[in-house]
């Protein structure tokens, strides 16, 4: 009877020390997963809008901040339904979503070519900016889950993260003259719950310089 009680409790232990190594695994994997999508999302992010930069198009001046996919006076194109928002008065990643309409310089590479990354230039050695109209915009799938989408002319859309709670680009004015002229802040704001239901967040935030201005 000793033996059997002492191995019913040497089991016990034993499966409750598995659970929390599962749990903890559980718990790396989420907060690891957060991170790599956090700084995939910023390296695409920034290799876009470092090649951006500050020009008049028909739709109005560019880049284009706005807030949950209300653009209210310009670029009415790129209205969308708002993300839905989980944090509440009080957490690190509460606030609303503002959201970026940029322009990319033009490149007319050769047919069949694999694009050499060098912009065109016309005969005053002036950039040419494309006509199409890029954005970053922040929406909620089907699923539940929010994602932030690269878009082209308000179509198209590519998924650069998953589990998205806000994102956030400031200019030199809603940055309160903080931020060099010509330059943008991008903040992301990552939440996810693991397989216990525990919610682990991850933040990412980087100043990125625009390629030129007007």
């Amino acid at each position: 009877m000793v033996a059997v009680t002492l191995l019913s409790i040497l089991a016990g232990s034993l499966t409750m020390a598995i659970k929390h190594m599962r749990n903890l695994t559980s718990s790396s994997s989420v907060q690891s997963t957060l991170q790599l999508s956090a700084e995939r999302a910023m390296k695409r992010i920034a290799a876009d809008l470092s090649r951006s930069g500050t020009i008049a198009m028909p739709g109005g001046n560019v880049p284009f901040r706005f807030d949950d996919g209300n653009p209210i006076t310009f670029f009415q194109n790129h209205a969308h339904a708002p993300a839905q928002h989980h944090a509440v008065a009080g957490d690190s990643d509460f606030g609303p979503s503002t959201e970026l309409v940029f322009a990319q310089p033009q490149e007319n590479d050769l047919p069949g070519s694999y694009g050499n990354d060098v912009p065109d230039i016309d005969a005053n050695a002036d950039l040419i900016w494309d006509a199409v109209e890029f954005s970053y915009v922040l929406i909620t799938g089907p699923d539940g889950i929010n994602y932030l989408q690269r878009r082209t002319d308000a179509a198209n859309p590519v998924t650069i993260a998953s589990n998205v709670e806000r994102v956030v680009f400031d200019d030199q004015i809603s940055s309160g003259n903080v931020l060099p002229v010509e330059s943008l802040r991008v903040r992301l704001f990552f939440r996810k719950l693991d397989a216990q239901g525990v919610l682990h967040r991850h933040s990412v935030e980087q100043i990125i310089k625009l390629r030129n201005g007007v």
